[in-house]
């Protein structure tokens, strides 16, 4: 990994720093300023609007964080199964007199 690569590792370690605009553009916050720059996806692959990338046409830490993000992304949806809901039985006695009321009280909150 070089330099590039380790520093966008640790911008995506960090909560609260990459926005998903859409499937094709990312807005990344820098690490040394208060500053957001976008990571576009093109035909000719990822663009940045940091300096790094401009003047140097080298893949910056910011694309990486996009990259790492992305992976991320593609692991939970492979992994994560979301099983559709039956609500034909209560789920905690199984009864088929279920009323669907909206909102269930516990001791603590409302459910």
């Amino acid at each position: 990994m070089n330099q590039r690569e380790i520093k966008g590792k640790q911008i995506a370690e960090k909560p609260d720093q990459i926005t998903r605009i859409n499937e094709t553009h990312y807005r990344v916050n820098s690490q040394s300023r208060n500053k957001q720059h976008d990571v576009i996806s093109t035909e000719f692959g990822w663009s940045c609007s940091c300096e790094d990338h401009r003047f140097r046409n080298t893949c910056c830490k910011h694309i990486h964080t996009v990259e790492i993000s992305n992976r991320i992304r593609k692991e939970v949806r492979q992994n994560v199964v979301i099983s559709p809901i039956d609500n034909k039985y209560c789920i905690y006695c199984q009864s088929t007199n279920t009323l669907k009321r909206g909102i269930r009280k516990n001791k603590t909150h409302s459910v």
